[in-house]
């Protein structure tokens, strides 16, 4: 596993940032990035989750956090607040339910101002670093429509803020990921449980229109898992800087699958 990079503030709070400490955490944390080892996680997670520390799941170019500056993102965090009586949930719900859609939770904590542990983020690892800002954006917005209890601002803005906490909820040391084709796939189980009849092709074909993300002829989302990219079909080129391909295909690269005899090869999400 390479370095996963993430923004984080130098500074702890013991209380929630009022609204003077926010701009000087917002203009700290573009140029305060950190490149963690596996080793490293659980400390990174305790400073979050422990020590009041803010992150941004993020990196940005230039050192700015605004989302046109996005460069790169591999953690990915929601936020549980139950202000809404009708949306109410539990940390417990919520990792039951991570785990149905192969979204293993890698730490949760409670935020500065929970009480009983009714207020919580939880954040999750991809298991590949997210270079293109549009399918950073249609993973979180695929994450909210299957977490629809959190908080629209952490997966409608991929610069959001989220500031520490008081007490680690939950750590796995097993360091679980998740991955773009699941993501995706797992957003289509969901709609269907939901809305049981047809109407889940609406949603698709609705989310489908919102991100660019293509339908392929059975309907869904077209996300491909290839070991040689160039090889899957209409594929002309390919451009790793997030600009579209001639036929709208953004690729990542994750570079840890070993064939039978030890040998690393790469392996492509195609969107």
């Amino acid at each position: 596993m390479n370095g996963i990079k993430v923004s984080l503030d130098e500074k702890g709070f013991s209380l929630k940032p009022t609204d003077k400490d926010i701009p000087r955490i917002s203009q700290r944390i573009g140029r305060n990035v950190r490149e963690l080892s596996p080793s490293d996680i659980r400390l990174f997670a305790e400073k979050i989750g422990s020590a009041g520390h803010t992150f941004c799941p993020t990196t940005f170019k230039n050192g700015i956090r605004k989302k046109e500056n996005f460069e790169q993102q591999q953690f990915f965090a929601l936020d549980f607040d139950n202000k809404d009586q009708n949306k109410k949930v539990t940390f417990e719900e919520i990792k039951n339910r991570s785990d149905l859609y192969e979204m293993p939770v890698l730490f949760a904590y409670d935020t500065l101002s929970s009480k009983e542990h009714d207020k919580f983020r939880v954040v999750f690892l991809n298991d590949v670093a997210v270079s293109n800002r549009k399918v950073a954006e249609a993973m979180q917005l695929a994450m909210g429509e299957m977490f629809p209890e959190a908080d629209s601002s952490c997966y409608t803005d991929v610069s959001k803020l989220y500031f520490g906490g008081k007490e680690l909820l939950y750590y796995d040391d097993k360091l679980p990921q998740t991955n773009i084709e699941a993501v995706f796939r797992n957003l289509t189980y969901c709609l269907k449980e939901r809305y049981k009849s047809n109407h889940y092709k609406e949603k698709i074909s609705r989310f489908s229109k919102k991100t660019g993300i293509r339908l392929n002829n059975s309907g869904l989302l077209d996300i491909i898992i290839s070991e040689d990219p160039t090889e899957a079909h209409g594929v002309r080129q390919l451009y790793e800087n997030g600009k579209n391909s001639p036929t709208t295909i953004i690729f990542e690269k994750n570079l840890y699958n070993i064939k039978a005899n030890g040998e690393i090869f790469p392996k492509y999400y195609i969107t």
